[in-house]
């Protein structure tokens, strides 16, 4: 076998790829094309091989080697009643380093439109939207390059009018 750091392209071997072929360990490599939304674990084989047999020990992954996505935000909530902007907040979701915002004229994810895709706190203002108009966010969460597989649950808000005031002598 011949090891390739481009998983996509590299040779399979029983339910795995073999990435790395040598006869001295690396102190590093990078693997190219994985997939997002899936869980890879590294496993590291010494072989032994003499006189006709091949002779593999394994070890056991560690929890370091692996990717996972991060859960979808929970606990969306869109303001109402302010004037200045639509103020959206959200609870942290395990493992995430950033969020990305969405926004939508119905209670969908389908055609939403993109905001925000580096939110590092926990709310984000909207002061580009017209007043009275109802408007639903929606939320990603991202470890890195590695997005939440599904959005958040929306919650809707709107931008009020400022309150006029009027003096009378």
């Amino acid at each position: 076998y011949t090891g390739s750091a481009d998983f996509s392209a590299a040779p399979v071997l029983g339910n795995g790829r073999v990435i790395y072929v040598g006869a001295a360990n690396p102190a590093a490599f990078t693997l190219s094309n994985l997939d997002t939304g899936y869980t890879y674990y590294l496993r590291v084989y010494n072989f032994n091989g003499s006189g006709g047999r091949e002779n593999y020990q394994q070890t056991d992954p560690e929890e370091r080697s692996k990717a996972t996505r991060p859960p979808a935000p929970t606990g969306v909530s869109a303001s109402d009643n302010n004037s200045d902007a639509i103020v959206v907040s959200w609870s942290a979701a395990s493992g995430a380093t950033k969020y990305i915002v969405y926004r939508n004229t119905s209670n969908t994810t389908t055609g939403v439109t993109e905001l925000d895709d580096n939110v590092t706190t926990l709310s984000y203002t909207d002061s580009s939207v017209p007043r009275n108009i109802t408007y639903y966010y929606f939320l990603k969460s991202a470890a890195g390059t590695t997005y939440s597989e599904d959005f958040s649950a929306g919650d809707s808000g709107v931008r009020v009018n400022a309150p006029s005031i009027f003096l009378f002598k």
